[in-house]
């Protein structure tokens, strides 16, 4: 946005005071501009000019439906969905706010606003669950940073004969995350490298194939998945959100020079077939036959198929995409 001559704005605390500061101080800027193209993370939407919690009220929303018309008759209004709230929570297992669903019958619904999403499938699911206009959006999907290759790596992998698969995310207990490592630890010809946030309790497994090697700056984490060979997502195939969604992890790895395997994630599926052997779909069910058949050379045959097109994948080239033109 920078390079686009943008006026960054950005948002910084959590603070009561500080989020209700913003949003005052928000509304009168966003009222001031004119002929602007203005583009608005919704989490910053929800949590610095408009008050997630407020939408439960219709004053309120009639409020906010009113300024989002003055500014959007005035400008080009863009709002950046990377998630669907209400869908996400639902398969996440986390707390479900019915103040989602409202929020999102609203939003999707409102005249002269623009969508940019971070995923096609995810698009579509509004137009089709929300009646968002199928003209009304764009899809920018989630990208990864080059990687610098001037970083130091942060600690010492192992080199061996082992396929070195790799996860990389937030590791708590509840994202099914003991399955997918039981099924490692039954292939021994396998190495299983953890990376991410909230995954100490891995450590207390002890099991000798598998690695949790803690949380790391997303330049380190790079770096160490560039010395490994795949990268993997085993999320629920069979759970909405995930297969409407894009995960970064995907961008991420093949940015670190991996192909992935991952489960039949439709979104997924959708963006790596365009780009032949670089990626691997397999039910998780079948990860096992997968680990104890695939060798280091079919790795090897994919990671050079990746460093033709991993370039595609930066934020860089993704974002040049963007079209806030129309």
């Amino acid at each position: 946005m920078k390079k686009r001559g943008a006026r960054i704005y950005n948002y910084t605390s959590l603070n009561s005071f500080y989020r209700i500061l913003s949003s005052i101080t928000s509304l009168f800027i966003l009222l001031g501009f004119r002929n602007k193209k203005i583009v608005i993370l919704q989490i910053v939407l929800l949590k610095y000019i408009f008050p997630f919690a407020l939408f439960r009220f219709i004053w309120y929303r009639n409020f906010v439906k009113t300024v989002l018309s003055f500014i959007s008759k005035r400008n080009m209004l863009y709002i950046e969905v990377n998630d669907l709230i209400y869908e996400q929570s639902v398969d996440l297992g986390i707390d479900v706010s019915p103040l989602a669903i409202i929020y999102q019958e609203f939003i999707f619904n409102q005249p002269n606003l623009h969508f940019i999403f971070a995923s096609q499938l995810m698009g579509e699911y509004a137009v089709e669950k929300y009646g968002l206009k199928a003209d009304s959006f764009q899809t920018i999907i989630n990208g990864a940073p080059e990687i610098d290759l001037s970083t130091q790596c942060p600690i010492e992998i192992i080199d061996d004969n082992k396929v070195k698969y790799i996860y990389a995310g937030t590791l708590n207990a509840g994202r099914e995350i003991k399955q997918f490592i039981e099924i490692f630890v039954e292939n021994k010809n396998t190495t299983l490298i953890l990376i991410g946030t909230e995954g100490e309790w891995i450590s207390d497994l002890k099991y000798d194939n598998i690695h949790y090697l803690g949380g790391f700056p997303e330049k380190e984490a790079l770096i160490i998945a560039s010395k490994c060979d795949v990268g993997i997502i085993p999320y629920n195939e069979e759970k909405l959100y995930y297969n409407i969604c894009y995960p970064t992890k995907n961008s991420f790895y093949v940015a670190a020079g991996l192909p992935i395997l991952c489960t039949p994630l439709q979104e997924t599926m959708r963006v790596f077939n365009q780009y032949p052997q670089i990626a691997f779909f397999e039910k998780i069910v079948n990860w096992s036959t997968f680990l104890k058949t695939t060798t280091k050379e079919d790795i090897l045959i994919a990671k050079e198929s990746v460093k033709n097109v991993k370039d595609k994948f930066f934020w860089k080239t993704l974002l040049n995409k963007m079209n806030l033109n129309s």
